[in-house]
């Protein structure tokens, strides 16, 4: 940077000299033609003034020409220009085109090293077994890659049109679909059913917004997962009417074969056929309960006030408040909260999630502490919390209390927690359970 700047004084001092020149014989010729005539040093001087002219204007051009096409190069991305270096050369200066040719080379080796970055992140993404398309805020396909191709059975795809022509639902839902958002899409492709999600990110670029959208075939993944579920609900099935059946089966046998001579026959066989009484009841009661679990209606959406529904389920345990010392409260990040659901459906959730909440603080043996959160998560859904203070839930049963009929309560059902998180999924939400050492947090997301 030094070196750049004395050479540019340099140039500047040679071209100040060479104006100085140009001025004194213009003083001079002007002498010559007014002052005192003589008109063969005023031809004499204006020979020398136009040589002077011409060597200003050669030197002027020849300084900036070659700076303006340097900057001009550098302009239009092309590093290519080369400066001849020649030292001994008046007005050429070595170190001064050196320079230059030293800072073509820098943005030489940083558009190589960008290309060099763009290559690689290219082929990593036609390499990945994940889909991806980047499509911008004018709905233009700037990038595919093969794996897209592949998953989506696409030959080509140069436009939203020319996806359309080939599946609507897949062009409409890459056309909506928002940043943040998850979108799930069947297509059936060699008689195969596939099941897709796709997922969308914003990138904000000097050109405008762009979205990252990626596309998997989770089929095989929702088959893994629905093949483990069927597995534990039958064991849990295998091991409640086995519970029933076996006793009602041992007690039959026991009464067939006995002894009819018996003084206490009657006794007895009315004692057993009670307690197969019991028992079938006790598995018809089971049975009533799957169909429940499987009959759950269609949510009737409407506007809900947040803060109603809160204080409407406090109001609900009023009376525990009072005679049990329950502490229950309500948080709000916005007191306007409002949330688009089945009332009936969300109370039952919420209720639900508080009563295990108690249950859970009265093992501990402190009194029950209910808090409810409700706020606007970063894509604009709902996120309502119930956290208690009891101990949480135990590691080994943490992947199973969603499996229906699983309880860990003497008198429980085990389908609470199914029933809220069907309900929770048919308002196109979530719900999950966290354990902490302040105990547990129940997260359900509309």
């Amino acid at each position: 940077m030094i070196k750049f700047e004395i050479i540019t004084n340099r140039h500047w001092s040679r071209l100040l000299l060479r104006i100085f020149v140009f001025t004194a014989l213009c003083i001079l010729f002007c002498y010559f033609l007014w002052g005192q005539p003589n008109y063969l040093r005023l031809t004499y001087t204006g020979v020398a003034l136009l040589l002077a002219g011409i060597e200003l204007v050669r030197y002027f051009n020849r300084l900036y020409g070659d700076f303006n096409s340097f900057l001009l190069s550098l302009l239009q991305e092309d590093f290519t220009l080369r400066f001849k270096v020649d030292p001994k050369k008046e007005g050429n200066t070595g170190v001064y085109y050196e320079t230059l040719n030293l800072i073509t080379q820098k943005f030489r080796d940083i558009s190589l090293a960008k290309e060099e970055e763009h290559q690689f992140l290219s082929m990593l993404i036609k390499q990945m077994n994940v889909g991806i398309i980047v499509i911008t805020d004018k709905q233009e396909i700037t990038m595919v890659n093969d794996a897209f191709l592949t998953i989506t059975n696409q030959k080509v795809v140069n436009s939203i049109q020319s996806i359309e022509r080939r599946n609507k639902g897949l062009a409409q839902i890459l056309t909506e679909i928002k940043a943040g958002e998850v979108k799930l899409l069947k297509m059936e492709f060699n008689r195969r059913i596939r099941q897709l999600s796709l997922h969308a990110s914003a990138i904000k670029t000097n050109t405008g917004i762009i979205r990252l959208i990626t596309i998997q075939d989770i089929r095989q993944e929702l088959d893994r997962n629905e093949w483990d579920s069927w597995q534990k609900l039958i064991r849990v099935l295998t091991h409640e009417i086995m519970n029933s059946v076996t006793p009602i089966s041992s007690l039959s046998d026991t009464l067939l074969y006995m002894d009819s001579s018996a003084t206490d026959w009657n006794n007895r066989v009315q004692i057993g056929l009670e307690a197969i009484k019991n028992r079938s009841e006790g598995l018809l009661k089971f049975t009533n309960t799957y169909r429940e679990l499987t009959k759950i209606p269609l949510p009737h959406f409407e506007q809900i006030q947040v803060k109603s529904l809160f204080e409407m389920i406090i109001e609900m345990y009023s009376g525990e408040v009072e005679k049990d010392h329950l502490k229950i409260n309500y948080e709000l990040s916005d007191h306007e909260l409002e949330v688009l659901g089945d009332k009936e459906m969300l109370e039952r959730i919420l209720i639900n999630l508080i009563k295990n909440g108690i249950e859970a603080s009265n093992h501990t043996g402190k009194i029950p502490s209910i808090l409810l959160r409700g706020f606007k998560g970063n894509d604009g859904k709902l996120i309502i919390t119930i956290q208690d203070n009891g101990n949480g839930i135990a590691e080994e049963i943490r992947d199973q209390i969603f499996i229906p009929f699983f309880t860990t309560k003497k008198e429980g059902s085990g389908i609470g927690l199914s029933l809220c998180r069907q309900m929770a999924l048919l308002h196109g939400g979530t719900l999950n359970l966290d354990s902490t050492e302040f105990g547990t947090i129940a997260t359900f997301t509309i």
